[in-house]
């Protein structure tokens, strides 16, 4: 596994926000088991998951289009502190570099 930027975006969400990672597992429908080895990164959420993830944090992820190699890929709810949108950003793009299955 490459990385943890699920883990990373979810334990930065969780700081923020000062939440337990009960309360955020909760928030996601994920036992607190299961949320903690996410936010470790020992595992890797499917599709379901990411897409609880996304809805909880704010995080809104859009591939770049061909046109537009420059397009912003990922924009942030009021959930996630304006200082944290550049974090998000670099590490959604390193998802998408490296490929989301590695």
């Amino acid at each position: 596994m490459r990385g943890n930027t699920w883990g990373s975006l979810l334990g930065q969400y969780r700081i923020d926000n000062k939440l337990i990672k009960k309360e955020v597992a909760a928030k996601l429908d994920l036992s607190r088991e299961y949320y903690s080895k996410l936010e470790r990164g020992k595992v890797e959420p499917s599709g379901k998951v990411i897409h609880r993830i996304c809805k909880v944090t704010g995080a809104v992820i859009t591939l770049p289009s061909k046109k537009n190699k420059n397009k912003d890929i990922c924009s942030i709810c009021s959930l996630i502190p304006e200082d944290k949108k550049e974090i998000l950003k670099e590490l959604i793009l390193k998802l998408l570099r490296n490929g989301i299955n590695n």
